[in-house]
């Protein structure tokens, strides 16, 4: 029953990407023909055809025309182009008027453009009491996109009291009506036990069909979350720690290469880590620091401290405290102790800043309960050489006293050097 089932989604999968992408080209021209004449269905199948091509402003042209004669499904599909496509002017036609105007014309998909708007906040302010409104309006026409968008409301308590048991329904019913964010929500939920028992071996099911769909190129991204994309990293995570599956770190690599490859953050982070840290992979700065800057500056905030950290001593990369600093300025904001450590470093030394000892000692003071024994050595030196604060060689012992029982070096001869038995 699971094999038909499995067998049906990629029958459905394969209709819905040959529909999008293999119109033949002498029915093409005489739908043209046909639109520009007025003719409603041929101006809907002209913009479907050029809105799965992601062709919007194409598109638009032929719901526009359908738009003139009142055609709902134009109007509404109309303003979901002008949404999603910032090159096309969304002002000319306000697009909840025309999402509301659709709707009373009797075209029931208008409800997920109107939830769509609220959720998102587009032309409006955000409002997720009535996106939460529009969208189980929506579901009860059964449309599928709107039992996922259930689920993410109630999963994370959006316009409706947080309820994970029910989110974990909605994206069950999602899924049912194949909609495949479901299904990764599904693996999702059973990864981390959301709203039902933790289940690797359920997750890597829903994992692993999603994640087979898009290389064979048989399921298109999706506009809400790159599924097929964001599967990559949860295998790799599996195959690392042998979640349900045999631990096998090559076969973990290889997903988080295909994410990586594909963009994805976690992936991408993941994996520079890896080569940053030597870990089962053969340690490699340059692998770490390409991949480090393919994240997106608004999302580093997990690589902050690494691009920071590599620029200061070169690693994989000439030294560039410049660069250095404002990655390790934005970790130390991020509440990173290594970052901070590094930053402290760079005030007590002058590179790349002014030197300002009394921000270095307060750095260094700041994080010395952080367990960093090189943070809480140059503490201790910081006491006993009076920099950046007034000497106190009975605080110097007791920090030396921690390093020297952990054999830390350098601080026994610091110990010596200013005679702290005598303390």
């Amino acid at each position: 029953m699971k094999r038909i089932t499995i067998l049906c989604l990629l029958l459905f999968a394969c209709i819905y990407y040959a529909n999008a992408r293999l119109f033949p080209r002498k029915r093409l021209k005489a739908l043209v023909v046909e639109a520009k004449s007025g003719n409603v269905d041929a101006c809907l199948k002209l913009g479907d055809y050029y809105y799965n091509l992601r062709m919007y402003s194409e598109s638009s042209y032929y719901y526009k025309i359908g738009a003139s004669q009142e055609n709902a499904e134009c109007i509404s599909n109309l303003a979901w182009n002008q949404m999603i496509d910032e090159n096309i002017d969304a002002k000319s036609d306000k697009v909840i008027s025309s999402f509301e105007k659709a709707l009373s014309l009797g075209h029931d998909k208008a409800l997920l453009g109107l939830a769509f708007v609220y959720y998102y906040g587009h032309e409006t302010e955000v409002d997720y009491k009535k996106a939460f409104k529009y969208y189980s309006e929506a579901a009860l026409k059964n449309f599928e996109t709107a039992n996922y968008m259930l689920g993410e409301c109630y999963r994370l308590g959006l316009g409706v009291k947080k309820d994970e048991n029910k989110a974990f329904d909605c994206y069950q019913k999602s899924y049912d009506m194949f909609n495949f964010d479901g299904a990764f929500m599904l693996a999702y939920c059973y990864y981390y036990g959301i709203g039902t028992k933790k289940d690797y071996n359920m997750a890597y099911r829903y994992f692993k069909f999603i994640n087979k769909l898009v290389p064979a190129k048989l399921l298109p991204y999706s506009d809400y979350e790159k599924t097929g994309m964001m599967s990559n990293f949860y295998l790799g995570e599996m195959y690392y720690n042998g979640y349900f599956v045999k631990k096998k770190i090559k076969k973990a690599i290889k997903y988080y290469k295909i994410g990586a490859g594909l963009g994805d953050t976690e992936c991408i982070y993941q994996l520079g880590a890896m080569y940053y840290d030597g870990e089962c992979v053969k340690q490699d700065y340059s692998k770490a620091l390409n991949l480090f800057l393919k994240i997106p500056m608004g999302e580093r905030d997990l690589v902050n401290y690494y691009l920071g950290s590599m620029y200061y001593y070169g690693d994989g990369c000439e030294v560039d405290y410049g660069s250095a600093y404002d990655y390790l300025l934005k970790a130390h904001k991020d509440n990173d102790a290594d970052a901070t450590y590094l930053l402290a470093c760079m005030y007590y030394e002058g590179d790349g800043v002014n030197q300002n000892e009394r921000k270095a000692f307060d750095m260094f003071y700041s994080i010395k309960d952080k367990g960093i024994d090189e943070n809480d050595y140059m503490l201790a030196a910081c006491y006993c050489q009076a920099t950046g604060t007034d000497q106190d060689l009975y605080k110097a012992k007791e920090i030396l006293e921690k390093l020297i029982a952990k054999n830390y070096s350098g601080s026994k001869e610091l110990w010596d050097e200013y005679e702290l038995d005598l303390y």
